[in-house]
This record gives C-alpha cells, sequence and structure tokens, in this order.
C-alpha cells in the first residue's frame, strides 16, 4: 500500500491487522455533589518490527521501523452530581 501526503511518499511493507489486549484501572471518589477520580489504561498488541519507507523529495528514500507493542494512558477525573446526572471532565496523557 502506499499513500502520498503533502509529496511524501509512504510505503507500507505488512498491512497486516494485528490483536489487542488489555485493560482497564480506575477508581471515582465522591464527596458531596464532588468526583474525583483516575483511570489506567493498558493495552498490548503483538505489532513488532512493522518496516515501510518513506520518500521525501528533498531527501531520498529513508527506511521506517514501528514496534509499538504496548499502548497506554492515565487521567484524572472531576466531575460534579446532579441527582441522577454526573457532568465531569477527564484530562489525560498517554
Amino acid at each position: 500500500m502506499t499513500d502520498t501526503f503533502l509529496g511524501v511518499k509512504l510505503k507500507h511493507g505488512n498491512n497486516d491487522g494485528v490483536f489487542i489486549r488489555g485493560g482497564q484501572l480506575g477508581f471515582n471518589w465522591q464527596v458531596s455533589n464532588f468526583v474525583l477520580g483516575f483511570e489506567w489504561d493498558i493495552d498490548g498488541a503483538a505489532n513488532n518490527n512493522n518496516t515501510g519507507t518513506v520518500f521525501i523529495p528533498a531527501v531520498g528514500t529513508i527506511q521506517v521501523t514501528s514496534n509499538n507493542r504496548w499502548i497506554t494512558t492515565l487521567a484524572a477525573r472531576f466531575g460534579v452530581t446532579n441527582g441522577y446526572w454526573l457532568f465531569y471532565g477527564k484530562a489525560g496523557g498517554g
């Protein structure tokens, strides 16, 4: 498969799908109408040694390798309850 983006040609060497497995851990704590919490996600993928090439007009062809076996995120949650409703915001990174 070949993609073109802004004059840069990307050629993918492996187009196979991969199986992703993982889990999530979290905790919420409510004090009066306020809710505080955190959430941690971790996933593993059998995505080893995918290679491809990138052609950059001014540079030439370079080979790239992807070896992303683990994906993880950590986030904090802040919210306010109103009866049965929970209004919250979430911020974090991966």
